[in-house]
Order: C-alpha cells, then sequence, then structure tokens
C-alpha cells in the first residue's frame, strides 16, 4: 500500500475526519465511519507500527462444515446481536 493510502486508511479506521473526492462532485468529509474489513489474507497494517493505536479487532474464523446443510438464508441484522453477544464494541 502506498504511503499516501495508508494515512488516509489509517484516518478512516481511527475515525479522524477524511476528506474523499468523489467522481462528478465537490469533495466530501467523511466522519467517524465504522469500518469493517472481511478478508481471506493477513492485512499489511494488522502488522504495521502506524496502526498500533488504533482500534482493530483481528478475528480469526473457524470452519462451521454443519452450515452448508442448512437451507434458510442469513439475516444480515443478525450481526449486531452476534456483536452484542460476544461483547465485542462497535
Amino acid at each position: 500500500m502506498e504511503p499516501d493510502a495508508m494515512n488516509d486508511f489509517k484516518k478512516l479506521c481511527e475515525g479522524s475526519a477524511l476528506n474523499v473526492r468523489v467522481k462528478h462532485c465537490a469533495d466530501r468529509i467523511v466522519f467517524k465511519t465504522p469500518t469493517l474489513i472481511l478478508t481471506n489474507d493477513p492485512l499489511e497494517i494488522c502488522t504495521d507500527p502506524a496502526f498500533k493505536d488504533i482500534r482493530v479487532k483481528h478475528l480469526k474464523w473457524r470452519k462451521a462444515p454443519f452450515l452448508k446443510d442448512i437451507p434458510k438464508k442469513t439475516y444480515p441484522m443478525a450481526f449486531f446481536d452476534i456483536l452484542d453477544f460476544y461483547d465485542i464494541k462497535f
């Protein structure tokens, strides 16, 4: 990741105000946007010293083969109940 992009991403993660470019519009300011990143591979920011003081929660998911047999779809709003259940602050 380029240093400028890393600084912008750090501002986004820590909740600082961040100017962003919007196509065909004037620049906008992003304030305190919660950021959730899902990835299959570790990100370099997880070990970067610049991100040491930022609230980063690193969770390693385990396989759940029993879920493949469930015919129902997941309910997206249940995500917040899961965070509450495991006492994860957001």
